[in-house]
This record gives structure tokens, sequence and C-alpha cells, in this order.
């Protein structure tokens, strides 16, 4: 039991990162708080030993603002189906158009 090593770092590079991408704080720390939460759950079901962190890798995928890769004049989601399968529209709480 105990606290899993660079979670505080990694929130952090979250936050930094969706500010300087220039979304909201709010949206920035809803999407932080959704990655480490799976990364969390992940590291917990996989045994990983807290002093080696969490599994955030295969997770990095949920960081991505995907509104923003889409060309503005084609409607939502014109490209998703090359999106990766953890990037679910649903837990990013999109809605097609």
């Amino acid at each position: 039991s105990g606290s899993y090593s660079g979670t505080g770092d990694l929130f952090a590079s979250c936050i930094t990162g969706g500010l300087a991408r220039g979304d909201s704080l709010t949206d920035t720390m809803q999407t932080a708080g959704k990655f480490l939460e799976q990364a969390l759950i992940d590291s917990s079901k996989e045994r990983v030993p807290v002093n080696d962190g969490v599994n955030f890798e295969k997770f990095l995928c949920l960081l991505i603002n995907f509104r923003s890769i889409f060309l503005p004049n084609q409607p939502f989601p014109a490209y998703t189906e090359n999106l990766p399968p953890a990037a679910s529209l649903a837990y990013f709480g999109m809605k097609k158009k």
C-alpha cells in the first residue's frame, strides 16, 4: 500500500500541457484526472510496485485533444475510424452531429 511514485509529476505535466495548448483549466484538470485514474487503476490491477510509478504509456492517447485534429470544414467526427481503441468518444463526452 502507499502512493505511486511520479503521479504528482504526471498531473502537473498534464495541466501544463493542456494550458499550453489553450485548453480551459477545467477541461485540463478533468482530462488529467481521467488520465491518472486510468493509469492508477491499471497499475493496481497489474500489481505494479508503488516505487515503480504507474503504467501511463498506454493511456497517453487520452491526452490528445481530438477536436483540434479534425479539419474545420468537416463534420465531427469525420476521421474517427483511425482513433486508438482507448479513445472512446463517449469517454471524452463528445457527441456526434
